[in-house]
């Protein structure tokens, strides 16, 4: 058969009319014997594409460009081996690649700032996080997040910082440790007078209860300090002065302490505290007494050289260690100079300390240096 089928056989002795002729043109259909190779087929006598038959061998070169491939009809199948994959849009996709390296900035001649934009709120500003490679051989590795989000390190196995220049907090520098015993922190300290007062003064009510609320302004306290709390009553009968824990913490500015009566009473109250120079992690030096019962079920008075150090965070748990030096009057002589200092952690909250001179008497010292570490 031929490429072509007329549809029509002459004979010998056919007379050719233009109605044949016109005949044959209009019902005229290809055969398969037209098709060479597999880029077309014959469909019901006409010639089409076959599908798949267009093959790169049947494109010139770069006929194919990108205002010829649909928007959005490129998948991770139609890219060559080793190619990337995506899948998902928007915040829930995710780009893979599976090659083990990425590299930025190959190729360059000249120093340059290298960096990756991460963007991560609904309505984003130049970046949210950016780490950056500043330009040059020895160029800062930096990474800026906006915000206030913490820049943490999470490892199972800890996080291992080799570094011979030490790493610096703000403008200090803490250098780079020898030997491999472990490091242990100081959790809080501080240099206070306990020669001098910084007494915070507030009211109090208590109505037909154990519980007494106490307003002091910034009184920097958490569930579970211990304060010394002296009252004056203004109405009905006062509760006894003395130590107290701290029950609840309303805000800034209120908490609670529970009493051993429950008469109805408010008045003013002046916590007794110490001056505190410097400190880390300490709100305030409550003065104290030896032994107090808390809650007092009389009125106690201070004693000298007894004193409770409030945490402003609490420590993970009562085993930490409590240790210091004091002098009585500034001085180094042997009649006031270095006195001794003792402590013991009641609980997470709050640990207790004495100063006393030599003789095991107790004193207020002019210079008091607590450290806590555990």
């Amino acid at each position: 058969m031929g490429a072509v089928d007329t549809t029509y056989t002459f004979t010998a002795t056919d007379t050719i009319t233009s109605t044949k002729m016109n005949n044959i043109i209009d019902q005229t259909t290809i055969t398969t014997d037209a098709i060479i190779g597999t880029t077309l087929e014959v469909a019901s006598g006409k010639l089409k594409v076959r599908a798949q038959g267009i093959t790169s061998n049947e494109l010139a070169t770069n006929a194919v460009t990108a205002t010829n491939i649909t928007n959005g009809s490129v998948t991770p199948a139609k890219l060559s081996s080793g190619g990337p994959s995506w899948s998902g849009t928007g915040a829930g996709g995710v780009f893979g690649v599976p090659q083990t390296g990425l590299e930025f900035g190959t190729g360059h001649t000249q120093d340059f700032n290298c960096f990756i934009d991460l963007h991560t709120a609904a309505t984003p500003t130049d970046f949210e996080t950016r780490i950056v490679r500043d330009g040059g051989a020895n160029g800062n590795f930096r990474v800026l997040n906006n915000g206030t989000g913490n820049i943490q390190l999470t490892s199972a196995g800890g996080v291992v910082m080799n570094n011979a220049g030490g790493v610096t907090f703000g403008t200090a520098n803490m250098p780079t440790p020898s030997g491999s015993a472990p490091i242990y922190g100081t959790r809080a300290w501080a240099n206070f007078n306990g020669q001098a007062n910084s007494d915070l003064s507030g009211t109090y009510t208590r109505t037909a209860s154990t519980t007494v609320t106490i307003t002091a302004t910034a009184h920097g306290l958490i569930v579970g300090n211990r304060v010394f709390l002296d009252f004056t009553v203004g109405t009905g009968t006062a509760p006894f002065d003395g130590v107290y824990e701290v029950a609840t913490v309303t805000d800034a500015n209120t908490f609670t302490v529970v009493s051993s009566v429950t008469t109805t009473s408010t008045g003013s109250v002046a916590l007794r505290r110490k001056t505190i120079r410097g400190s880390g992690n300490i709100s305030c030096v409550s003065a104290a007494m030896a032994s107090p019962v808390v809650p007092p079920t009389s009125n106690q008075a201070l004693d000298s050289g007894y004193f409770i150090l409030n945490f402003s965070t609490a420590m993970p748990n009562v085993n930490f260690a409590v240790s210091g030096v004091v002098n009585e009057l500034g001085q180094l002589t042997s009649s006031s100079g270095n006195k001794a200092l003792s402590g013991f952690a009641f609980n997470e909250k709050c640990a207790y300390i004495s100063t006393l001179s030599f003789g095991s008497t107790n004193v207020n010292c002019l210079h008091n240096n607590v450290t806590v570490i555990g």
